[in-house]
């Protein structure tokens, strides 16, 4: 789960696809490239709907992308509600956020639904400009019948937050299959000004790609003719940017290597383990896991085993807990009061990357019994 949240930076580069912008062009098209971004890690979830590993509290996971030049760093910091924290940063910009949600079976629907409580939050260095995401609600469906796959409803709104009085938004409109007659991952939306004014319009499917149509302000009536998976033959007469496009193969979509255990290159890359790194790494990483580790070499019954050592492990832990009346801290977050968004968010409280430096993660306690 923890190498889940670092994924989707794979598509960082559309978070710096506005910064050399001009002024008046640049929050159309930063609400453009985030949007871009968010479609881009749901785009993602194609085809997998198998549930990841539950992190055990306190279990880290650290990335360094030297080509996207990022480094991530999440912690397990609750057991139950199960919530990891993440933060990932670049030269540019500073993302985190954590994965608090709420969850229930809808009947009617045969589906679970999923709703993200917190929000993604981007800080942008330079400018000191901030945005905050609240993610739209997802569906698991074909749980009973049919093909396991997700779908997204409802409201996607983006925030920027310059001061008390002046927050520009795009609110974008996600479309569950069959509402309104329309297909699966169809969405659409508007970038407003101070005044909710629409500035710009956005298109999409986040199962196909994403377009900003009319900054311009040309009639926007025509967008209604606009097919995102037609853009070349629908566009005629609209002035219209893409945004992203969708880079999974198709044949990726419709069949996966079972080698690949039905996830990206990206993220097996995110697993791999060599010697210089396992050297350097702490105690309390996911990679070093050994039930985990155990699988991976299709040692399946003796994963079983260790997996339930660590888990009651866990549970001890936890008991120790309750006895003493200890409130369990995490390492290397903390959960704070967001000002822009008054939201409760784990923030990044420092520590990691000195100890890193300095070989010396103290904090850091053998959870997996190495």
């Amino acid at each position: 789960m923890l190498q889940k949240q670092c994924e989707k930076f794979q598509f960082c580069y559309l978070l710096r696809g506005f910064l050399n912008q001009e002024d008046d062009k640049l929050n159309i098209m930063a609400f453009s490239c985030i949007a871009g971004f968010i479609l881009s890690e749901i785009s993602l979830g194609i085809n997998r709907f198998l549930k990841p590993f539950n992190p055990i509290l306190g279990e880290t996971f650290e990335y360094f992308d030297n080509d996207l030049k990022f480094r991530f760093l999440a912690e397990q910091v609750s057991h139950f509600p199960p919530i990891s924290a993440y933060v990932c940063e670049t030269e540019e910009f500073v993302v985190y956020s954590d994965t608090k949600y709420k969850s229930k079976f809808k009947i009617f629907k045969c589906a679970m639904e999923i709703i993200f409580v917190s929000s993604v939050n981007i800080l942008f260095k330079k400018t000191c400009k901030k945005f905050s995401v609240k993610l739209p609600t997802m569906y698991l469906k074909g749980l009973i019948i049919g093909t396991p796959h997700f779908d997204y409803d409802g409201e996607c709104e983006i925030k920027y937050h310059n001061d008390d009085k002046k927050v520009q938004k795009a609110i974008i409109e996600f479309y569950e299959e069959g509402r309104k007659s329309k297909p699966l991952g169809y969405l659409e939306g508007k970038i407003l000004d101070e005044k909710d004014h629409a500035v710009a319009y956005l298109k999409g499917n986040w199962n196909n790609g994403l377009y900003l149509i009319d900054p311009e302000g040309k009639d926007i009536n025509i967008m209604k003719n606009f097919d995102p998976k037609n853009a070349s033959k629908t566009s005629e007469g609209l002035n219209i940017k893409e945004i992203w496009k969708i880079n999974i193969e198709e044949e990726y979509l419709k069949k996966f290597d079972i080698n690949n255990y039905k996830i990206s290159k990206y993220a097996c890359n995110l697993n791999h383990l060599p010697l210089e790194l396992k050297k350097i790494l702490p105690i309390s990483d996911s990679r070093l896991r050994p039930d985990q580790l155990l699988l991976e070499n299709q040692q399946i019954d003796l994963a079983e085993k260790e997996k339930k050592k660590i888990e009651e492990r866990q549970r001890e832990r936890h008991k120790e807990f309750e006895v003493n009346k200890i409130k369990y801290e995490p390492i290397y977050f903390s959960e704070v009061l967001e000002d822009s968004t008054k939201e409760h968010v784990y923030l990044y409280k420092g520590g990691y990357w000195e100890g890193r430096n300095n070989s010396n993660f103290v904090k850091c306690s053998n959870i997996f019994g190495i």
